[in-house]
């Protein structure tokens, strides 16, 4: 048979980061004592996050944001730090919050 090629590369470099915070939810660790989790962000388009946590039990049902700090060259996923939490999962405003947040509308309290 013909071997198929495939295309590869390497990166060597990145110009700029457009990190931001991200909206998601933390997925139930393998080890309930394990204070590393993974964090699924909302949207697909961005990798899971490692974050380390010691408050993981209450923050799995919860809508929250988490920071990227590194993607070390090594690891399969970026680490991160909690930010926030947004509110319960499914919860209409929590949920309104979130899309705002991931399409950077400002949701700051107008002056009156």
């Amino acid at each position: 048979g013909e071997a198929t090629l495939r295309p590869a590369a390497k990166v060597v470099g990145i110009e700029k980061r457009a990190w931001r915070p991200y909206c998601g939810s933390i997925e139930a660790p393998m080890n309930p004592r394990d204070k590393t989790v993974l964090f699924a962000p909302v949207s697909k388009s961005i990798p899971k996050v490692r974050i380390q946590t010691k408050q993981a039990e209450e923050l799995l049902s919860k809508r929250i944001v988490v920071a990227i700090d590194a993607w070390h060259a090594t690891s399969k996923y970026p680490t991160g730090h909690y930010v926030r939490t947004i509110g319960k999962a499914g919860d209409i405003d929590c949920e309104s919050e979130v899309i705002l947040l991931e399409h950077e509308v400002c949701i700051r309290q107008f002056a009156p």
